[in-house]
This record gives structure tokens, sequence and C-alpha cells, in this order.
């Protein structure tokens, strides 16, 4: 029986032309057309998505910089509260945003007179962070709660919600 079926095998590889050869060795494989389509589009999806990961970033830098300028604020205040002065200087832990990981911001407090309420905390970029080039700039939030973003004044509103 086997026998019989290499004869088969045999009579019908001799039978086969080379066109037919060469058309079923094309068929199995895939062109180099199809390869550099393929990688073109998965270099337009990494850049997209390279795109929407940095802002995705951003906005977190961006979270922790106001959330750390309301903890300073809420710290003033309440030391405020306790010793009838507010304090000159932030303890370290509250110096720097965010706490954990690259810092991002640095945080300062600036005494003031009654136009900022007592005080002003502000949140600089590094110069060496990852939002040295922030569009937002640096926050700063005062006593009375009038927020800005330095010299950005367009952007102000969306800057303060992460955007």
């Amino acid at each position: 029986m086997k026998a019989n079926q290499l004869k088969n095998h045999k009579k019908t590889a001799q039978a086969m032309s080379m066109d037919e050869i060469k058309r079923s060795h094309h068929e199995k494989g895939i062109s180099l057309l199809e390869v550099v389509l393929v990688l073109a589009i998965l270099v337009i999806l990494g850049g997209y998505a390279l795109s929407s990961y940095r802002s995705y970033h951003q906005r977190g830098y961006r979270l922790a910089a106001i959330t750390a300028v309301y903890e300073a604020a809420f710290y003033l205040e309440k030391m405020q509260d306790e010793s009838k002065a507010y304090t000159i200087k932030l303890p370290p832990d509250l110096a720097r945003s965010p706490r954990q990981g690259v810092a991002a911001y640095a945080l300062s407090m600036q005494t003031g007179h009654t136009q900022n309420g007592g005080y002003s905390i502000i949140a600089i970029p590094l110069e060496n962070g990852p939002m040295r080039r922030d569009k937002c700039g640096p926050y700063q939030l005062d006593a009375t709660g009038q927020r800005s973003n330095g010299h950005t004044r367009q952007f102000i509103g969306r800057c303060w919600v992460g955007m």
C-alpha cells in the first residue's frame, strides 16, 4: 500500500510544471510589500500611542502639582491656626511634587501682604524635570484662594483641572 502511494506521489511531482511549483511556493509566503504595509501601520499606531502616553503622564504630573499646592496651603492654614502665625518654610515632604518618583515641581512659599491674604504657594517646574516645557508653567495659589499659572493666563481654567 505504501509503495503504491509513493509511486503516485512521484508521478504527481513529475507531472507538475515549474510554474505550478513557483505558484505554490509564492502562495505560502508573504511579500515584501505586505511586510512594509504592516510596519507602516504599526509606526502610525505607535506614534499615536506614544503621544497619548506622554499626555497621560503630563496630566498626572499636573494633578500632582495641584494636589501638592492645596496640601501645602492646608498645612499653612493649620499651622496658622495653631501658632497664630504662618510658618516661613514648608516641611521637606511638601516641598516637591510628586512626593514619590521623579520630581517634576518644586514647591515654595512666599510670605505676602494683604492682597494675597498672607502667603502664596508656588509649584515651579524643575529645570531638569519632565514638566520643564509645560504650557501651564508654575502653579500658584494664595491664601485668598486666587489661582494662577504665572504668565500663562489663557490656560488657567484648563491647567487647574489637569488638562
